[in-house]
């Protein structure tokens, strides 16, 4: 967020003191996996009372092979994230993808299947 002019009078005429910050962004770069292994990359998402899972399968050279997503029931990110991974695997097994790698963001999600 810029300090324009407006915002800047705006703050001293309601005695505001703001502070501004501002994150580098993350560089990301999806790896491939070994050949004969599929990767599931799975995502979900909540806005408000609304949420949404996806998942997408890729082959050894990052080629989609199949993709899904939906609308969640679940009101808890985690939830939706999970959701995303079980709906992911799923499909997965429709496809008859033998060697399956799981990827997703949710380090909570990443942590129940591990325990």
């Amino acid at each position: 967020m810029e300090n324009d002019p407006d915002r800047l009078r705006f703050m001293e005429l309601w005695n505001l003191e703001v502070q501004v910050s501002t994150k580098a962004p993350i560089r990301c770069k999806w790896e491939r996996p070994g050949e004969g292994t599929t990767v599931l990359n799975s995502n979900g998402t909540l806005q408000g009372i609304n949420g949404g899972w996806g998942a997408a399968l890729r082959d050894h050279e990052g080629k989609v092979m199949a993709a899904a997503k939906g609308r969640s029931k679940f009101n808890s990110i985690a939830l939706i994230e999970l959701e995303g991974v079980y709906k992911g695997l799923k499909l997965a097994m429709q496809n008859r993808c033998s060697k399956v790698e799981a990827r997703t963001d949710s380090t909570n999600v990443i942590l129940f299947i591990n325990k």
